[in-house]
């Protein structure tokens, strides 16, 4: 008898292959929970505003106008780099409250907050002067509106920075809860004031008021919000004691000496945010604006929902630092959030890349193509950017934050020269290649050096992460492509496109080896018991 020849395994499938027998989980049973639990919170947040978002933007636009639409926007990018002034204290806070809290030492915990708070109200109150000097030059050269929209685009800048400046100095006890490991909580005072303050907007605007009445709306949610994060501080950290007066210079040494690092990493996220509805401001007008917002909004919120994921990455990977061992349990934890992450994200911003027009199209109208078209260039370049978190925050935990700086510089960079150069030549599109450009090219340098200096091998990254999403991702592009030719251009048709694209991507990576027993184990777990009795028997 001859024995048949055995076939020779492709090299992406013994990649994938590799999943169940490297995918052990190093991280202790506490830190896994938090994980998981801080994730699944983080993820309803997104969840619930990404609706409210793409409900609430096209009823704004409806009853108060493009422009003045556009004039909100842009105060919000002025006010956006306001956040510079942050210093980066609210990151830094998040990592030292973790730390102390596994040391025990809640005496710190009081300095840091305290110290904190005091800081920051003399930032706000910096912050708000400097906009006063300088408002009518804002206003002149960039906002360029007279008479009634002058006096609205006054009173929406200066409204938004006053909500800034609130929300500014009160974060301390977000940040407290963060780094207790709550961000259950603080999602859960997020997603009650986004539906508070998207039923005020709603009200206020059926109502005949305007833009105006929006910035009032906002603020009253914020100060909903802080409110409730004070009470629910003083729940979970009962030693909490808030008195100015336990400032200390010290603290602050410490506090800054980590979070300058993490502002340029903040510096960057601005210019790439909110460079290109300046520089279109000033060039190009508030109408580019409107169109250059809706796809910023949606990528935005798209976005958000992964990084959502990852929150809880930072504060875990600072706990687990404390341990010398550590090295192992940090590289567990950057496959597991990175495999995570890219299977829930990479389905969304391919379908969202593939199908930009007729997405845009039912959601404001045809006369947004220009949103359509900024739309799949910023989805794809923030989708790379996506695949540095895992690392970024690995790093930032462990105390290692300077490789995202490099990043980021050349990130600023290059997008300010792309940005300026592109719009001068191209107008509109030179924006949207500009930041997509920059935004992919300093995304691949990060992973190229955390790859290097963390030695990991890109081929096992892959494997873990990558390479099962992608394939089940194409079998979903061709599918729901080959309906999308025999369905209508209506919200049904649509409809029917959405849910063959995540059935067959499910589907593709149900059969492929791409989930562990661990990654089984905690499905499992979170499944409502009255669907385990139901179908498991």
């Amino acid at each position: 008898m001859v024995a048949c020849p055995r076939r020779k395994e492709s090299p992406w499938l013994t990649e994938i292959n590799r999943n169940r027998s490297l995918g052990g989980n190093l991280l202790q049973p506490g830190i896994s929970a938090r994980i998981v639990r801080n994730s699944i919170a983080n993820l309803l947040r997104g969840v619930v505003s990404l609706p409210i978002v793409l409900l609430i933007t096209p009823f704004i636009i409806s009853k108060i106008g493009t422009t003045a639409f556009g004039i909100w926007a842009l105060a919000s990018a002025f006010v956006s780099y306001a956040s510079l002034l942050d210093l980066g204290i609210g990151s830094a806070l998040v990592k030292f409250v973790a730390q102390y809290k596994v040391k025990g030492e809640t005496a710190q915990i009081n300095y840091l907050l305290n110290t904190a708070f005091v800081t920051y109200i003399f930032v706000a109150a910096l912050a708000f002067s400097l906009l006063l000097l300088t408002k009518e030059w804002i206003l002149t050269q960039f906002f360029r509106v007279g008479g009634e929209l002058r006096d609205e685009a006054n009173f929406v800048l200066l409204g938004s920075m006053a909500i800034f400046a609130m929300n500014l100095t009160f974060g301390v006890f977000s940040s407290l809860l963060n780094g207790l490991q709550r961000m259950d909580l603080t999602n859960g005072t997020t997603i009650t004031t986004t539906i508070v303050s998207a039923v005020g907007t709603v009200v206020v605007l059926v109502s005949g008021y305007g833009l105006k009445a929006l910035v009032v709306v906002n603020g009253m949610a914020f100060i909903a919000q802080i409110i409730l994060n004070i009470v629910l501080s003083r729940r979970e950290f009962s030693l909490l004691v808030f008195n100015p007066s336990l400032f200390r210079p010290y603290f602050l040494k410490g506090l800054l000496g980590f979070s300058l690092q993490m502002q340029v990493v903040g510096l960057a996220s601005l210019v790439h945010a909110q460079l290109d509805k300046i520089l279109l401001g000033h060039f190009l007008g508030l109408g580019y604006i409107a169109q250059y917002e809706a796809a910023s909004r949606v990528v935005t919120h798209l976005r958000a929902m992964p990084l959502m994921m990852l929150d809880p990455i930072m504060p875990a990977a600072s706990e687990i630092h404390v341990d010398r061992d550590a090295k192992q349990a940090l590289q567990s934890l950057y496959y597991r959030s990175l495999k995570y992450m890219m299977s829930a994200s990479l389905p969304i911003f391919v379908f969202v890349t593939l199908f930009a027009q007729p997405l845009i199209s039912l959601w404001l109208g045809s006369d947004y193509s220009l949103a359509a078209f900024a739309l799949q260039f910023l989805a794809m370049a923030n989708l790379v950017n996506l695949l540095t978190g895992p690392g970024f925050l690995t790093l930032v935990g462990a105390g290692k934050p300077r490789y995202g700086v490099y990043s980021s510089l050349l990130g600023i960079a290059i997008n300010i020269i792309l940005s300026l150069t592109l719009i001068i030549r191209l107008g509109y599109t030179g924006a949207v290649l500009g930041t997509s450009l920059s935004l992919v090219l300093a995304s691949v340098y990060f992973m190229i050096m955390f790859h290097k200096v963390q030695n990991i091998s890109w081929r096992e990254a892959s494997g873990r992460a990558l390479i099962a999403p992608t394939l089940a991702c194409l079998l979903a592009v061709g599918v729901s492509f080959l309906v999308s030719l025999h369905v209508r251009a209506n919200v049904q048709g649509m409809a029917v496109v959405s849910v063959t694209f995540a059935v067959s991507y499910l589907f593709a990576l149900t059969k492929l080896p791409f989930w562990d027993a661990y990654d089984i184990s905690q499905i499992k777990r979170y499944i409502p018991q009255a669907v385990k009795e139901k179908w498991c028997g």
